[in-house]
């Protein structure tokens, strides 16, 4: 509970950035957000970007749509990875949630 109430009060951030490299800008911004974070080995290359007096939440989404990848929370940690692979993710539990039979008493 405490967790939601700092990111809730955490200011909002400036960046402007330049050919910087995307996983540190991630750890960043999460780190902004008092979340924990977890980036997948293929996230890789750079990002520039300038934004001023926005959510860390609103330039992390910002930064990941320009990337080609998305993020799942999972308990108390954010998981970044392309696109792709959170769909699939998603489609794999969304698919093990409708396979759990109620077996009759």
């Amino acid at each position: 509970m405490l967790c939601l109430l700092l990111v809730a009060l955490a200011p909002n951030v400036s960046l402007d950035l330049h050919r910087a490299d995307v996983r540190q800008v991630v750890q960043k911004l999460a780190s902004h957000g008092v979340t924990n974070v977890v980036i997948d080995d293929a996230v890789q290359g750079t990002v520039t970007l300038a934004v001023r007096n926005v959510s860390w939440r609103e330039a992390l989404d910002a930064v990941l749509a320009a990337k080609g990848l998305d993020s799942r929370r999972v308990g108390d940690i954010l998981w970044v990875a392309s696109a792709e692979q959170i769909a699939a993710d998603r489609a794999r539990a969304l698919e093990q949630r409708k396979t759990i039979v109620v077996l009759p008493k």
